[in-house]
């Protein structure tokens, strides 16, 4: 059975990027936008600027949700594919407490930038709709004329804010190449009789981590060149979370379950490697392996192996009706101390 919040996840990122995408393709094809006019803070361009993100804003409030829900269910398959590849906490543990660090940490970034978006852009809207914006200055100053500065200082705020939220977009982006880099050297690390993923799907994520790390130099170099920088970014974004991450995380969410430890139990007569997880029969009585003290000569030869041997004891009946254990103790263990007679046992 597939993993659900993987499913989700892959769900999520894909609506997410196909409204960018759609949001990207409306901004490209604006008619009224001029650098020139933008970088001088004309007020007559600023009032259109916020017309046409007014109109786009349902649309950029859906993109922010569903992005922000994809990491909260990304976040979930990425801590238990990080328990199951140590282990349970005994193989390579700085590894992967990094890859459940570097996955909370871009989670939490996103949620907050998106929570902290969503309160702005609600009091900027509402500031650009509500407030007068058009004269600030004194009468006798501006002799009558709108002034405009309400317009420029509203665009100048909220460029301010949209650059901090650049920076935190950008540093999500480093989470996922880190949370691939490792995911990459711990499967590659293992023996290849012991890998839990096959390497075709790790070599994918080692992929999306490149792309995340040209999407971060992407989103550092667009203040040199903002249309070109940034059309990159957006391109490579949508390579990466639109195709390839998605196909990961459904990959993922059929190999997850699969990895989950099962309960083992210890049945009669039966011995348990605990490092392999297999389960084999305890050797016969009459072979070499089944004499007494057999078993610190196969400890000796091979160390690396930790076994339990679960033998089952029976009374046995001895002359006079008394019951004696006829089981002898392990060689490697303490000798047992013998069972003291039940003195109403002789009523028997």
């Amino acid at each position: 059975m597939a993993d659900c919040s993987c499913i989700l996840a892959a769900l999520c990122f894909f609506v997410a990027n196909v409204l960018r995408m759609v949001m990207f393709i409306r901004r490209y094809n604006r008619q009224h936008f001029d650098f020139e006019l933008f970088k001088q803070f004309d007020p007559s361009f600023i009032r259109e600027q916020w017309q046409y993100r007014t109109d786009n804003l349902l649309l950029y409030n859906a993109a922010t949700v569903l992005n922000a829900f994809a990491w909260f269910f990304f976040l979930i398959p990425i801590v238990q594919l990080s328990w199951c590849l140590s282990r349970g906490g005994f193989r390579q543990v700085g590894v992967h407490v990094a890859i459940a660090i570097f996955a909370f940490v871009g989670t939490f970034g996103e949620v907050i930038s998106r929570l902290l978006m969503f309160g702005f852009n609600g009091v900027m809207y509402w500031i650009h709709s509500e407030f007068e914006l058009d004269r600030w200055l004194p009468t006798n100053i501006s002799q009558g004329q709108p002034d405009e500065l309400g317009w420029r200082t509203l665009e100048l705020v909220f460029l301010a804010v949209e650059g901090m939220q650049v920076w935190v977009n950008a540093f999500e982006w480093v989470c996922l190449t880190v949370i691939f880099f490792l995911l990459f050297y711990s499967v590659a690390t293992q023996a290849p009789s012991q890998r839990e993923l096959p390497m075709s799907m790790v070599r994918v994520g080692l992929v999306i981590g490149v792309l995340s790390l040209f999407d971060f130099a992407a989103d550092v170099l667009r203040y040199e060149d903002w249309r070109l920088f940034s059309s990159l970014a957006l391109l490579a974004g949508a390579l990466n979370t639109w195709i390839l991450l998605p196909s990961f995380l459904i990959a993922l969410s059929f190999q997850l379950p699969k990895l989950v430890p099962k309960p083992i139990t210890i049945e009669h007569n039966e011995t348990i490697d605990l490092m392999s997880m297999t389960r084999t029969p305890a050797p016969p009585a009459g072979t070499p392996l089944g004499q007494p003290g057999s078993a610190a000569a196969a400890a000796a030869a091979a160390p690396t192996t930790t076994t339990t041997t679960v033998t089952a004891h029976a009374p046995v009946v001895a002359n006079g009706g008394v019951a004696a254990t006829a089981a002898a103790a392990p060689a490697t263990g303490p000798t047992p101390s013998p069972i003291q007679p039940d003195p109403e046992s002789s009523l028997i």
